[in-house]
């Protein structure tokens, strides 16, 4: 519903800006655009909703899964292939330049399905610099760092779709995998969103409860724990350029620092035919819900200076994920953790993964 709502907000901000500016072009295409994004938030399957949002057991229906199609091409083996990955894994996977083996060929990914009448929702974003949080909106992202209060205002802004609707293979013939070794973009990074209902607009508030068992003075430990944690998995590309993406077809290159090594016309990666469209630059990106254990430090700063670096944090979040799936008897890809900067000390999330 709050998405919904999102939408439609915007809508009224373009349709009055339609009114007073006649002579626009750029703005009916926006209604346009935001009246498929609508129409995708509506239209989706009531099962994928249900599971990403923590009603039903995700594990138990195979929801969020996207496809790289390769049956539109007339190649040895593409028809009787089937390649689905879960879409956290897509987004680096099956992103656009990346490469995939099945069959004994190496499949390029050339794009991102765009059904027709449809959108890919889409979100506005900015990494905070003061508490390296993400911040994100269907709409705007506010002036102020929601978190830190940082301001917002006068860093660049980005955006990222969500590729719901699956992948697409090239029309390059595969190699054989037998003298190719495939490329592959796994610089995906995760990042805790936020506590937050399934079917409200405010955060939780959650209370903390102290750790007595491990403080080290002066480091005060606290713990808290939610159904409702919202996850991030965000794929920028190469250095941070993000993908080149047609909004009228979906074809789709990864972004480079040259002019020169991007394409100047192209063709629709399912017929083959030219194809018009502007393109325009996004990451990809898969949101979803799930178990989060927070681990928060209180008094960070009183410890040395080596000791609050990341790169010491991280270390030390891994070896508690190692300890703790040896402890659980769990696998070790069921759980995952990711720093939290949300706050004014920094927090260890861990997270189920399933």
């Amino acid at each position: 519903k709050s998405d919904i709502r999102d939408i439609e907000f915007l809508k009224e901000d373009v349709i009055q800006n339609i009114n007073l500016d006649r002579n626009s072009t750029s703005l009916p295409q926006q209604l346009s655009r935001l009246n498929r994004t609508l129409g995708t938030l509506q239209t989706r399957r009531l099962l994928n909703v249900l599971s990403t949002h923590g009603v039903l057991p995700k594990y138990g229906f195979p929801v969020d899964v996207v496809e790289l199609k390769t049956k539109h091409l007339h190649f040895e083996g593409a028809s009787n292939i089937e390649l689905d990955r879960d879409l956290q894994i897509a987004i680096s996977e099956y992103a656009p330049g990346s490469q995939v083996v099945a069959a004994k060929s190496v499949w390029t990914s050339g794009g991102i399905v765009k059904p027709f009448g449809k959108e890919w929702p889409q979100y506005e974003y900015i990494k905070c610099k003061s508490c390296q949080q993400l911040v994100f909106s269907l709409g705007q992202v506010p002036e102020l760092c929601p978190y830190c209060e940082a301001d917002l205002s006068t860093e660049r802004k980005k955006h990222f779709i969500v590729p719901e609707f699956g992948f697409v293979a090239s029309r390059e013939k595969p190699k054989s995998s037998r003298f190719t070794r495939p490329s592959r973009s796994y610089n995906a990074q995760v990042y805790f969103a936020d506590y937050k209902m399934p079917d409200s607009e405010n955060r939780l508030e959650l209370s903390y409860e102290n750790i007595p068992e491990i403080n080290p003075s002066p480091l005060i430990v606290r713990k808290r724990y939610s159904h409702y944690g919202w996850m991030l998995v965000i794929n920028e590309g190469n250095n941070g350029l993000g993908y080149r993406i047609c909004k009228a077809c979906g074809f789709a290159e990864p972004a480079s620092y040259s002019a020169k090594a991007h394409k100047t016309s192209h063709k629709r990666p399912f017929t083959g035919r030219d194809c018009a469209g502007n393109f325009q630059t996004y990451a990809l990106a898969h949101r979803y819900m799930t178990d989060v254990l927070e681990i928060k430090f209180d008094n960070l700063s009183a410890l040395s200076n080596d000791m609050q670096e990341d790169s010491t944090l991280r270390s030390a979040l891994y070896a508690l994920l190692e300890g703790a799936v040896r402890a659980l008897g769990i696998r070790r890809d069921d759980l995952d953790g990711t720093l939290y900067h949300g706050s004014q000390d920094r927090s260890f999330i861990i997270y189920d993964r399933v």
